[in-house]
């Protein structure tokens, strides 16, 4: 079967909508992943595109493929389970419609869009959970108490070359062209009702590999590590 049409309906707007007469900056609007039920590639489970991206979520990894410039960033998870539970939530009230085949009326699909997509288990003890809005995709590696932030560790394929600045921020020239910027990693730890940051950067290892660096912490409880990826020099930051 093949994709005849591709039809939007509703905009991807969160269930719960703000008050009548206010609207949010496009830039503001939750990213929406649109569940894949035959609209691309079998292998990608969601996507999402908006102005400043395109991103594609597998099994094992998330590619992000900026407006500006022809290359592709990997994301790929490595040493990860290749099967990780997939959880979806945050249901957006938008919905896709679409037709595959040489008859649409005969096989019209409807693909539920959704806020934020979690992959539990991914290394022993550690989810990972991506959402954020049209202008950036945030990943929050949620580590269970006892678990070695240490397992994490990113493949960037397709990037070139990668840096990290003077302010921490990783900067990556992608292999086709382009650049993408991954913000200083921010880590913390809720203790009662309050956030308690702890400090955390990124390292850089051989063949183009990511992991993170931290300073202590309190190994009995939940530990949040969120790097935030931004399109470098697009106006969507």
């Amino acid at each position: 079967m093949r994709l005849s049409a591709l039809v939007l309906l509703a905009l991807m707007a969160p269930a719960a909508t703000a008050p009548a007469g206010l609207s949010q900056a496009w830039g503001q609007r939750p990213l929406a992943f649109e569940e894949n039920r035959g609209q691309t590639d079998p292998n990608v489970l969601f996507f999402s595109r908006t102005p400043a991206f395109e991103l594609y979520l597998t099994l094992s990894e998330a590619v992000l493929v900026p407006s500006a410039g022809p290359g592709a960033l990997h994301l790929r998870w490595l040493d990860a389970d290749p099967a990780p539970r997939v959880k979806t939530e945050g249901r957006l009230s938008g919905r896709v419609q679409f037709f595959l085949g040489e008859e649409p009326a005969s096989f019209q699909i409807e693909a539920p869009l959704w806020s934020r997509i979690r992959l539990e288990r991914l290394w022993p003890g550690i989810d990972l959970e991506l959402s954020g809005t049209t202008r950036e995709l945030e990943q929050d590696f949620v580590v269970a108490p006892g678990a070695d932030p240490a397992r994490i560790v990113l493949a960037l394929d397709g990037a070139e070359r990668a840096q990290i600045d003077d302010a921490g921020n990783l900067i990556l020239a992608l292999v086709d062209g382009g650049e993408l910027r991954l913000r200083k990693p921010a880590a913390w730890q809720e203790i009662g009702k309050q956030r308690h940051e702890v400090p955390c950067g990124f390292r850089l290892l051989p063949e183009n590999r990511l992991s993170f660096v931290l300073e202590t912490w309190d190994r009995t409880r939940p530990l949040v590590i969120d790097p935030v990826v931004v399109q470098e020099g697009s106006s969507f930051q």
